[in-house]
């Protein structure tokens, strides 16, 4: 093995690993597949304005801020009272996830794209999921990284023959990653489910949130088979960290990781509807890639013809130069940094140490939560700063215990005229993707939390909607409303189904007369 490439690249003891250069191209192939989910996001959010980003919606401003809301938070939201103003913001929010595809402006589409996500997020906690935390993460370490030295419209507008990065922001994100295989690892590895293999049996009960293939594989599959699944799942997870940073046998060993965790994103996908948190995790994966494995992608035949109608198009609209004008041009060197450049970079690792060890000090008290005696929270600046800066985050998806209920939300409504129906199933059809899938977050928060202020909105909706909107007539008007949690609880292996139970959550009347 090359001493002079071990030492470089793959020693993380080697000064150079942290604050050398590394190779630009991963980082752009990244930029593109994330700013592709992020539009996707984007889109999937303009159904949901009115429901739950507006006053007239679920969750108004106001019972968020006064009863709900923590005070060290950050949302340009708030200030947004209509459905159109929301539906606009996720227009925007669209318009800089095209320009973060593209790479145009990328380090101000890269800063745009946090201060949005992050709005949207502290503006309705209760339907974000696994994949929002991992998604907003992501855009605030991305914040760092030169996102557009390849494959996009800044490349052609400041050509240069080759590209490297700081390495350190680089290294710090890869951190990240590997912390959330790290500490979901170790909540499962805490857990007795997991400890005996029995966890997978208890989560393909859950058929609220399952694709068909794993009503197939909980009804097939034998015993044994489920139990090295359940240990696979906490190998693959806990094994991930020590394989990419790996000094030795690179980049077999990183490669083996991507694999691995590809291989357990790939089975979650096929059997849970969980949405987007297996593809924004393996988008991830782009990071730890080899520049050598993204060159190799670039040069298929469809990513080159598509790269020259990009260039052809930046030409067309001047958005860049032009071509010949490019290869006239003497391939510039890249120069070390002055030593003005070396204390800014300095500064900015110094800067991404302490946000880091913020991190760590965050996972490790989740972790160490589930103990006795719990850890000792944090002191208020350090915990402001995760609060504010949406660096705040939860790996416990299905740890240190699988969810062991399974259920839905059921909204028995009664009308002046005697008519019953249920108003929820009316209005939700519940599916297993697409927009509307954030409804069983909110339904699973609705009964995890019981929040009065949720409860008694989610009535008020409905009073607005028949009687305010639709306009009913008087004495056939909605009088009264019940929300309630209709579940069945899993049963352990060799036991039989539960059956089903109900717990009314919230008593509702629109009108003083038909109060219980």
């Amino acid at each position: 093995m090359n001493l002079r490439f071990f030492t470089y690249r793959y020693n993380f003891l080697s000064s150079k690993y942290w604050f050398g250069q590394v190779d630009s191209r991963p980082l752009s192939a990244f930029r593109i597949a994330f700013a592709l989910l992020v539009l996707k996001d984007a889109l999937y959010h303009l159904p949901l304005a009115g429901l739950f980003y507006s006053d007239a919606g679920l969750v108004p401003r106001g019972v968020l801020l006064n009863e709900l809301a923590r005070p060290e938070r950050f949302s340009l939201m708030d200030a947004l009272a209509h459905e159109w103003m929301a539906a606009l913001f996720f227009f925007l929010w669209a318009g800089v996830a095209l320009g973060l595809l593209v790479g145009y402006h990328t380090r101000l589409m890269s800063i745009l794209n946090f201060i949005l996500v992050l709005s949207i997020h502290e503006r309705n906690v209760y339907v974000l999921t696994g994949a929002d935390t991992s998604m907003r993460v992501l855009s605030f370490w991305g914040m760092f990284l030169p996102l557009g030295h390849y494959y996009s419209l800044d490349a052609l507008r400041y050509h240069q023959s080759a590209r490297t990065a700081f390495a350190f922001p680089l290294r710090v994100i890869q951190l990240q990653i590997a912390l959330v295989y790290l500490v979901t690892g170790l909540l499962k590895l805490s857990g007795e489910t997991w400890q005996r293999g029995e966890a997978l049996f208890y989560v393909l009960q859950l058929e609220s949130i399952q694709w068909p293939p794993g009503a197939w594989l909980r009804q097939l599959a034998p015993d044994w088979l489920l139990r090295i699944l359940t240990w696979l799942t906490i190998i693959t997870e806990l094994s991930f960290m020590p394989l990419v940073f790996a000094p030795v046998l690179q980049p077999m060993l990183r490669a083996a990781a991507l694999f691995m965790g590809a291989a357990l994103h790939l089975g979650i996908a096929m059997t849970m509807a969980i949405p987007d948190f297996s593809l924004v995790m393996m988008i991830s994966y782009l990071l730890f890639f080899e520049p050598s494995w993204v060159q190799w992608i670039a040069e298929r035949p469809l990513f080159k013809r598509l790269w020259m109608r990009i260039q052809r198009s930046a030409i067309i609209y001047r958005i860049a130069p032009r071509l010949d004008e490019h290869n006239a041009r003497q391939p510039e060197a890249i120069q070390q940094p002055d030593n003005s450049a070396c204390y800014r970079r300095y500064a900015l690792a110094i800067f991404l140490v302490l946000l880091m060890a913020a991190v760590i000090w965050w996972n490790l008290i989740e972790i160490v939560s589930y103990t006795a005696p719990p850890a000792p929270p944090m002191p208020d600046l350090p915990q402001a700063v995760m609060w504010y800066s949406g660096l705040w985050q939860y790996w416990d998806l299905f740890a240190p215990l699988p969810l062991q209920i399974d259920g839905r939300i059921a909204i028995p409504g009664r009308f002046e005229n005697g008519e019953t129906f249920d108003l929820y199933a009316a209005h939700t059809s519940r599916p297993l993707w697409g927009p509307e899938i954030r409804w069983r977050k909110f339904e699973e928060n609705i009964n995890n939390y019981r929040y009065d202020a949720l409860l008694r909105e989610w009535g008020r909706y409905y009073c607005r909607l028949y009687n305010d909107i639709l306009a009913r007539p008087e004495g056939s008007r909605l009088a009264t409303l019940e929300i309630h949690f209709v579940y069945r609880r899993s049963y352990p292996p060799g036991g039989a189904l539960s059956p089903l139970q109900d717990d009314l959550l919230w008593k509702h009347w629109c009108y003083e007369e038909y109060q219980y």
